[in-house]
């Protein structure tokens, strides 16, 4: 909407001088310059401009030139005046911050915010969608379950007709997120076995390469399905974290609870447009680094799981004359997005330190009694977890 008013008027930008040649000019992004040292770390208290001429433009020569600028028109003035500037101009900000601002930015994989913001610019993202041949394409060995690096683990639970879905996200340093594990449990959502078993699932241990044991630190369990009472119970009665979905521009990712509801369960709603709109930034085009999606070489992401990651595209739409952007499915099944979404909106409630390991190393333990009676798998008195904990533990 603003892009097309400013497109309306008679598009005004303002002109500065260079302080060595004198060239008049507007300063652009593209005209930004900085240092790198011989391993590519980036620089940018060297940051400075280059003049069209080639003249390098300091911090201290930007200040000095900005008052000397003037506005000029590119359409003659038919009643709509529009002005174009960016951060490049403000006297509150040096450049060495602006630069600082872009690399953060772009570790995060949220430039579209940058351009909008420091420079002004549109965002060309019409049709946006992240491409699940590459994602399966760019999947990577993990070192154990959990592989090194990560803090903690957050899980997500989506519910559908015939069973419930989790997934465990491991969060790292800079919110790098690892798919650490992965499970469909058919069966009656409307049965407390089955939530049971989902509880089960989450709470198992997970172990990195050097057998620290990695527990749950939370999860979010999606309320906003045909099995509503069951999940406010399931969260009411285990300790997880209720969220329901709420579309729209403007929706903070995690907004305050309210307790109005069957169970008198703490609900949290989640700005899903938001959510996704973060996922997407950080599977396009993103390179390993901060916020970076890392999925494993393993059974439990195939092609399904990335082009489940992958199920929804941004699209423009025009509403009223206003310029919006919506999100589309395009196939049925997204639950992969739904829960890194649910997972990344508890650990935003939990808000851990990604510098820590919440983790713990097992004491030996003791060698059995050799007459101690072993359970057989199946049995009254087994667990179908009694396998794992045996070979892990």
């Amino acid at each position: 909407y603003i892009d097309t008013a400013f497109e309306a008027g008679d598009k005004r930008r303002r002109w500065v001088p260079c302080p060595h040649c004198g060239e008049m000019q507007v300063l652009e992004w593209s005209q930004m310059k900085w240092d790198k040292t011989d391993e590519g770390e980036h620089l940018p208290e060297t940051a400075h401009i280059v003049c069209v001429n080639g003249c390098m433009i300091t911090n201290a020569d930007r200040l000095s030139m900005l008052p000397h600028g003037e506005w000029r028109a590119e359409k003659p003035f038919k009643g709509h005046a529009s002005f174009h500037i960016n951060e490049m101009y403000s006297t509150f900000v040096n450049l060495k911050d602006i630069v600082i601002s872009f690399l953060d930015k772009k570790a995060q994989g949220d430039l579209q915010s940058f351009f909008n913001m420091s420079m002004g610019e549109v965002w060309g993202d019409d049709g946006e969608k992240a491409d699940s041949n590459v994602l399966y394409n760019r999947r990577e060995i993990f070192d154990a379950q959990v592989p090194a690096g990560t803090s903690c683990l957050f899980g997500g639970g989506d519910v559908q007709d015939d069973r419930l879905e989790g997934y465990v996200w491991g969060f790292a340093e800079g919110e790098d997120t690892f798919l650490v594990d992965r499970v469909a449990l058919f069966g009656d959502p409307s049965k407390p076995e089955l939530w049971d078993r989902l509880h089960e699932w989450f709470q198992r241990k997970r172990v990195d390469a050097i057998g620290r044991v990695y527990r749950l630190l939370e999860a979010g369990i999606d309320t906003g399905g045909h099995h509503t009472t069951m999940a406010y119970k399931f969260c009411k009665k285990y300790g997880y974290m209720a969220v329901k979905g709420r579309g729209g521009d403007g929706v903070p990712m995690v907004s305050r609870p309210t307790n109005r509801n069957s169970e008198r369960v703490r609900l949290f709603t989640i700005g899903v447009d938001a959510l996704k709109d973060l996922l997407l930034r950080r599977l396009v085009g993103a390179e390993p680094g901060a916020g970076y999606v890392h999925l494993p070489l393993a059974d439990i992401c195939d092609q399904e799981s990335c082009d489940q990651l992958s199920a929804e595209e941004k699209v423009p739409k025009f509403h009223l004359g206003h310029l919006r952007y919506e999100w589309k499915k395009t196939r049925p099944r997204n639950e992969a997005s739904d829960c890194w979404n649910y997972a990344y909106a508890a650990y935003m409630n939990t808000s851990p330190d990604l510098t820590r390991a919440y983790c713990y190393t097992p004491k030996p333990q003791a060698p059995k009694a050799k007459t101690e009676r072993v359970l057989q798998r199946g049995s009254p008195e087994s667990s179908p977890f009694d396998e794992f904990d045996s070979q892990t533990f």
